[in-house]
């Protein structure tokens, strides 16, 4: 703990906003690790836990292979024995049902609908939870979000928000959907005015130099393009930051 009301994740945050990546995609996957290597070395001994990744059909696709890369091979066969055994079961009882003539010819000159006969067993097989990853990741982006707008009139977080990259597109709408005064969001809006506009400048000066006269002059702007991508569509899942 350091001064007085401001606990680690206050410093964690600031630590984050003065990175190179967006403080709350950084955050959100930081949390998503502890959370999976948690699960995979003593969640398998949880029946809730399990029943929770079982209800989800597994992890999601990105972070079944984030799964694969902490190791845990023996909870992944323990936990995924569960999920293969419902699947083999909902495809042993599975059938092709009968259905209305007239449903059937609407499938037939509406590609686009789903075929009624198979309805069944496509539930069957269909997660009736969220990804438990998933979820640990969104609770923790939401309580960084809550805690920057706690702090958002603190002159370090402030000053960090400025500096830094700024929030991804996606964060950003996640925090001003939850901003309470004009103050913070005028700071929030002021923060991503900046950082977009330098984005956009960078932008700019990378295509310019793609010119066959400023090919050789791409400098620090080569990499302007990897900056747009993580600051408009969210930093890459397991991509290293500036924060390691």
């Amino acid at each position: 703990m350091g001064e007085k009301g401001k606990h680690t994740p206050y410093y964690e945050l600031l630590e984050a906003l003065e990175s190179g990546c967006c403080a709350l995609c950084y955050l959100g996957e930081q949390a998503a690790r502890r959370y999976l290597q948690s699960l995979l070395y003593e969640g398998v001994t949880d029946v809730g836990v399990r029943q929770h990744v079982r209800a989800a059909k597994g992890f999601c696709r990105r972070h079944a292979w984030q799964a694969r890369a902490e190791g845990g091979a023996l909870g992944i066969a323990i936990m995924y024995r569960d999920v293969v055994a419902d699947v083999l079961a909902a495809l042993e009882s599975a059938c092709y049902e009968a259905v209305p003539v007239r449903r059937r010819l609407r499938e037939w000159a509406d590609r686009s609908l789903p075929t009624a006969a198979t309805r069944g067993v496509v539930q069957a097989l269909e997660g009736k939870e969220q990804c438990p990853v998933c979820a640990a990741q969104q609770r923790a982006e939401a309580m960084y979000c809550e805690l920057l707008l706690e702090h958002i009139g603190d002159e370090a977080i402030a000053r960090a928000l400025q500096r830094g990259r700024g929030l991804c597109l996606s964060h950003l709408r996640q925090v001003l959907a939850r901003v309470r005064t004009e103050e913070a969001f005028e700071a929030i809006v002021l923060a991503a005015r900046s950082s977009f506009r330098r984005l956009l400048g960078e932008l700019e000066e990378m295509i310019r130099r793609h010119d066959h006269r400023f090919i050789q002059e791409l400098g620090p702007y080569g990499d302007a393009w990897l900056k747009a991508l993580a600051q408009v569509s969210g930093e890459r899942a397991g991509s290293e930051s500036s924060l390691g």
